[in-house]
C-alpha cells in the first residue's frame, strides 16, 4: 500500500485512484488539530458521494476510521464528521463501500450509527458506560465472559451468524511492528509520493497531447512498487532517470511542462452534506420513535416480538431498520432471575434462602450462580 500525510483537511482526494485492488492506502492525520480532523473525515465521506460511484452488492471499498471517538465534541471534534458518519452508514453499501470505525468508547455513538452496524466487534473494556451497554444488550452473563477473557480476545456479534448471538474470536498477534514509523519516514513516503504525483499528471496530460509514452508509465509503476516496499534508494534511482525524460518529451514539444496543482474540495459541498446530514437525522429519529411506540403498543396488547416483525415487513417497511428496533426489545431471559435477587438481597433474605427458594421455584444452580457472580462483579467495578 502506500502513505500520504495530510496537511490540509480541505485537500481534494482522487478517491478512485487511491482504490487500487489488494493494496490500502493510509492518510495519516496527525498534523492536523481536532478540529480539522473533524473537517478532514467529513471531507473524505463528501467526496465518497461526489464520485459517482456504480452502485454494487460486492464490497469495493473499505473505509477504516481509527480514533472515531475524536470527533465527539467531548474531545475536541465539532460534529462534521459524526454527522457525515451516519450519513454514509446508511447510504456507502448501495455502492459496496464498507466502513470500520475503531473506536476506544462506543456507548457516545448516536444510535444511527449503531443501528447500521453489520458486525460489532468488542474488546475487553473497562468504561462504565460501555459496560451499562453490553449489559443491557447482551446480559450480565456475557459481560463476565468478556470481562474474563485474555488480551487479544473479542467479543463478535452479527446477525448472518452463530444465530445473530454474540460469539467470542481471540484474534493473532499481528506479524509486523506495533510501533509507527519515524517522522523522518513519514517526511519520506510525502515527499517521494509528491514527485511521483507530479510526473503521473505530467504523463496524464502529454498523453493527452498524442505522446507515446508507454516506457515511462512502465518506469513510474516500477518506481511505485519501490515505494510501497519502503526501498526509497531504488526510488531515487528511478526518479534521476524518469525527471530528465519526462522534461525531454516536452521540450521536444516545445512547451513547458504541467505541474500537479494541489485542488482544493469546495467547502460549500461539505457544508451542504452535513445540512443534508441533519436533515436525515432528524427524519430518521422520528421514524425511529414512531416504529418504537408501535411495537410497545403491540406488546402491551400481546403480540410477540416475530408477529409484530412480520406486520412490518407486509408494511414495506425495510427489514433491517426493524431488527435494530426490535433488538432493543428483547429481553435478555435471566433478567427477571436479576431483579429478583436484587429486591430479595435489599429486603435482607440471606443468600442461602435467596438460592432455596429459587431452587424450588425451577431455576438452575447454574444460572443463580451466574446472576450472583455478575452483581458481585458489577459491584466491585
Amino acid at each position: 500500500g502506500n502513505i500520504k500525510i495530510v496537511k490540509d483537511p480541505t485537500e481534494s482526494i482522487d478517491i478512485k485512484k487511491c482504490v487500487v485492488p489488494g493494496q490500502a492506502t493510509i492518510f495519516c492525520m496527525n498534523y492536523l488539530k481536532s478540529s480539522e480532523i473533524d473537517l478532514m473525515v467529513a471531507s473524505t465521506i463528501q467526496q465518497i458521494f461526489d464520485s459517482n460511484l456504480e452502485e454494487s452488492r460486492d464490497l469495493k471499498i473499505l473505509l477504516v476510521y481509527d480514533e472515531v471517538h475524536r470527533l465527539l465534541p467531548k474531545f475536541g471534534g465539532a460534529g462534521k464528521g459524526m454527522l457525515q458518519l451516519e450519513r454514509a452508514c446508511r447510504e456507502f453499501r448501495k455502492w459496496g463501500v464498507g466502513l470500520v470505525l475503531v473506536s476506544q468508547i462506543l456507548k457516545d455513538f448516536v444510535e444511527d450509527i449503531h443501528a447500521n452496524i453489520g458486525t460489532e466487534i468488542q474488546m475487553k473494556t473497562k468504561h462504565i458506560e460501555d459496560l451499562k451497554r453490553i449489559t443491557e444488550k447482551y446480559g450480565e452473563k456475557l459481560l463476565q465472559i468478556l470481562n474474563k477473557v485474555p488480551a487479544g480476545t473479542g467479543m463478535v456479534e452479527n446477525s448472518a451468524y452463530n444465530e445473530g448471538k454474540p460469539y467470542f474470536v481471540s484474534f493473532r498477534p499481528i506479524l509486523h511492528s506495533t510501533f509507527r514509523l519515524s517522522d523522518k519516514e513519514l517526511q519520506q513516503y510525502d515527499g517521494y509520493n509528491t514527485k511521483l504525483e507530479d510526473i503521473s499528471y505530467q504523463l496524464d496530460k502529454l498523453k493527452d497531447l498524442s505522446q507515446d509514452i508507454f516506457d515511462l508509465e512502465m518506469e513510474l509503476k516500477l518506481a511505485h512498487d519501490k515505494l510501497q516496499q519502503g526501498k526509497f534508494n531504488m526510488v531515487d534511482i528511478y526518479l534521476e532517470s524518469l525527471t530528465p525524460k519526462v522534461e525531454s518529451v516536452w521540450k521536444k514539444l516545445g512547451k513547458q511542462p504541467v505541474h500537479k496543482e494541489v485542488k482544493k474540495i469546495d467547502l460549500s459541498k461539505i457544508h451542504a452534506g452535513i445540512e443534508e446530514a441533519k436533515a436525515q437525522r432528524e427524519t430518521t429519529i422520528k421514524r425511529d420513535d414512531q416504529i418504537k411506540k408501535v411495537v410497545q403498543i403491540l406488546l402491551d396488547r400481546g403480540f410477540t416480538l416475530e408477529q409484530i416483525k412480520a406486520e412490518f415487513i407486509k408494511r414495506k417497511y425495510p427489514e433491517d431498520i426493524i431488527d435494530q428496533t426490535l433488538k432493543q426489545f428483547k429481553k435478555d431471559p435471566l433478567e427477571d432471575l436479576r431483579n429478583y435477587i436484587e429486591r430479595a438481597l435489599k429486603e435482607g433474605f440471606t443468600l442461602d434462602q435467596i438460592k432455596t427458594e429459587l431452587i424450588k421455584a425451577g431455576w438452575s444452580q447454574k444460572d443463580i450462580d451466574s446472576i450472583l457472580s455478575g452483581l458481585k462483579e458489577k459491584k466491585e467495578v
